[in-house]
């Protein structure tokens, strides 16, 4: 077995490296109605929802997936991210159901559809 000691110790940055960041790129759509690139903050606002949801429930931020095999993301009240499927179990409950735009969750005999907020 040829384990290493120790671990190579990275070069040290240039004095003279230089971090600024680089100008944002301007994409011109040429002709037609398009505006051009950046996207204008009309646009920026429209594809920007605010919504109020219960911070102690877990969020579906999407759905996606075949109908034949559809997942979803939640947002978990701790903070975290998580994929599930049917079956699978969300703060102690378990998924019966995935829609396009919400799933199910049965939780002490009780189903509880959790929806996309703004869906």
């Amino acid at each position: 077995m040829n384990a290493l000691k120790s671990s190579l110790r990275p070069r040290a940055r240039p004095d003279d490296l230089d971090t600024t960041p680089a100008p944002q790129a301007h994409v011109s759509t040429r002709g037609g109605d398009a505006p051009d690139l950046p996207v204008s903050a009309d646009v920026s606002r429209e594809a920007t929802q605010t919504v109020t949801y219960d911070p102690t429930e877990p969020l579906v931020l999407g759905v996606f997936g075949s109908d034949a095999s559809r997942s979803a993301l939640l947002r978990l009240p701790n903070g975290r991210t998580l994929t599930v499927h049917v079956g699978d179990k969300v703060t102690g409950a378990p998924v019966v159901a995935i829609a396009d735009d919400s799933i199910v969750i049965a939780s002490a005999g009780i189903a509880k559809r959790l929806t996309i907020p703004g869906a």
